[in-house]
C-alpha cells in the first residue's frame, strides 16, 4: 500500500490539495460548474447546498466523506421529516459535486451514493372547472401567468422568464431558448389554436405600454420573480387544495395529447427530452378509462 501510495504521489495523483480540500470547496466549485454553463436550476442548486448540504458536511475534508456519513446524513433528514424525493434531490447535489471535484483534480474518489425509493410520485391534474374557479380568484397578473401554463404546460419558471423576443403575436407563435429551460431543451408553442392563450399575451402587451421592459410577466416593469403568495391565495378560496402549479405541466400533456398532437409535436411544444418523459406526464386515469368505456358501449 505503501508503494502503491508513493507511485500515485511520485505520479502528481496525489497531491496536498488533493487531501486538503474541504466539501465546502466541492460545493463551490459545483455552483460556480453552474452559474458558468448558466443552467436554469443554479437557484436551485445554491439552495439545497446553503441551507441543508453545506451546514452538514461542509466542514468535512471531502476525502474523509464515506458511503456511511452520506447514510448518516440521511438518516438526520429523515428524522427532521424531509421527504425521500427532498433528500434524493440533496443526494444528486452531493454525487454532482465530487463528479466536478474529480475532473478539476480536488478529490480523487467519491463515495458510492444511493438514491431513496420515491412512492410520491404526483399524478395531478386540473380539470376545467377547477382551472375556471382558480381563475375567478386570480389577479390580473396571475391570471395570465395560469392561462400560459395551463396551455403550453411550461414550467412556472419559464413562463416567468418570457420575453417580447420569445413572443410573436403576428405569427401566432411561442418559443423558448435552450438557456431557459430546466432540461435545455428549445421549444416551440402555436398561439393560434388557443383564443384564450392569444388574448391573455395581448392583455400583458398592453400592461407593458409606456414601459421599457422585456418581460412579458412584470411589476412596474421589473421581471416577476415569484407568484406563490397569490397562487396559494387564489387556491384556497378556490377550494382546490392538493393542486400543485407543476399539475398544469400534466394538464397541458393530456390535453394536447387529447386535441390529436402526436407524441413528438407534445414534446416539441411543451419541452420534453425523451419519451419516458411524456409517459410519466401523459397518465391516464380512471376516468379516462370509463369515459372510453362508454364510447364502446354505445358502439
Amino acid at each position: 500500500m505503501l508503494r502503491r501510495m508513493e507511485g500515485k504521489i511520485a505520479d502528481g495523483l496525489i497531491t496536498t490539495q488533493s487531501t486538503k480540500t474541504l466539501f465546502s470547496d466541492l460545493a463551490a466549485a459545483l455552483k460556480r460548474d453552474y452559474k458558468l454553463k448558466d443552467r436554469s436550476t443554479l437557484s436551485d442548486v445554491t439552495r439545497i447546498l446553503d441551507k441543508h448540504v453545506v451546514p452538514a458536511i461542509g466542514h468535512l475534508r471531502a476525502a474523509s466523506i464515506t458511503t456511511d456519513t452520506v447514510d448518516q446524513y440521511i438518516e438526520r433528514r429523515l428524522l427532521g421529516k424531509a421527504a425521500n424525493a427532498t433528500i434524493n434531490r440533496e443526494l444528486a447535489a452531493i454525487r454532482r459535486a465530487f463528479s466536478i471535484g474529480r475532473k478539476s483534480g480536488l478529490v480523487l474518489t467519491a463515495p458510492i451514493i444511493e438514491m431513496l425509493p420515491e412512492d410520491n410520485v404526483r399524478q395531478g391534474f386540473f380539470n376545467d372547472v377547477h382551472f375556471r374557479s382558480v381563475l375567478k380568484r386570480a389577479n390580473p397578473l396571475l391570471k395570465d401567468v395560469l392561462i400560459v401554463a395551463f396551455y403550453t404546460g411550461w414550467r412556472i419558471r419559464s413562463v416567468l422568464g418570457l420575453e417580447w423576443s420569445n413572443v410573436d403575436l403576428k405569427g401566432r407563435v411561442m418559443r423558448l431558448r435552450v438557456n431557459q429551460t430546466k432540461n435545455r431543451t428549445a421549444t416551440t408553442f402555436p398561439i393560434e389554436p388557443f383564443p384564450e392563450l392569444h388574448t391573455a399575451l395581448q392583455r400583458r402587451k398592453r400592461a407593458a405600454k409606456g414601459l421599457i421592459t422585456p418581460w412579458v410577466f412584470h411589476r412596474k416593469g421589473e421581471r416577476v420573480r415569484s407568484i406563490r403568495k397569490a397562487w396559494e391565495n387564489a387556491r384556497s378560496k378556490a377550494s382546490v387544495p392538493g393542486r400543485l402549479l407543476h399539475d398544469f405541466r400534466r394538464t397541458a400533456v393530456r390535453n394536447l395529447k387529447r386535441m390529436g398532437w402526436s407524441d413528438t409535436e407534445v414534446m416539441k411544444m411543451v419541452g420534453l427530452r425523451t419519451m419516458s418523459m411524456l409517459i410519466r406526464y401523459n397518465i391516464t386515469t380512471e376516468e379516462d378509462i370509463l369515459s372510453k368505456a362508454q364510447v364502446f358501449a354505445k358502439r
